[in-house]
C-alpha cells in the first residue's frame, strides 16, 4: 500500500527539490499544494500519512495549518521544512504538533 504524502510549499522549486530527495522506487502517492488553505483542503479530501509543511505560504501559513490540524482527531505525521530555524520557532511548531523539523537551505 502506497504512503500518502502531501507537500505544502509555495515554492515550486522547493517542492521539486524535496521530491528529488525521496528514495528511488519509494511507494508513495505524492500530492503538491502551494498554500495552507490548499493543504487543509487536501487533508479533508484524503488525509495524508505524511505532511511536509513550509511555514511561510500565502493565504494560510504553516502555523495556521498546524493550529487547524491540532483540532482534528486524525492527523498526519508532520515534518516542517523551513528556513526559519530559530529555537523559538522550532519549539512552537513542536507544541503545535509537528514531529520533525528540516532546515531549508
Amino acid at each position: 500500500m502506497a504512503l500518502n504524502v502531501l507537500i505544502a510549499d509555495d515554492s515550486k522549486w522547493s517542492r521539486k527539490r524535496l521530491k528529488a530527495s525521496f528514495p528511488e522506487g519509494w511507494d508513495a502517492e505524492i500530492v503538491e499544494v502551494s498554500d495552507g488553505q490548499q493543504a487543509l483542503a487536501s487533508c479533508d479530501e484524503r488525509m495524508p500519512d505524511l505532511l511536509f509543511l513550509d511555514l511561510n505560504m500565502p493565504n494560510l501559513d504553516g502555523f495556521g495549518v498546524l493550529r487547524d490540524l491540532q483540532t482534528r482527531a486524525k492527523k498526519p505525521y508532520i515534518v516542517v521544512v523551513s528556513a526559519d530555524c530559530q529555537p523559538e520557532t522550532i519549539k512552537q511548531i513542536r507544541q503545535l504538533g509537528a514531529s520533525a523539523f528540516i532546515e531549508k537551505r
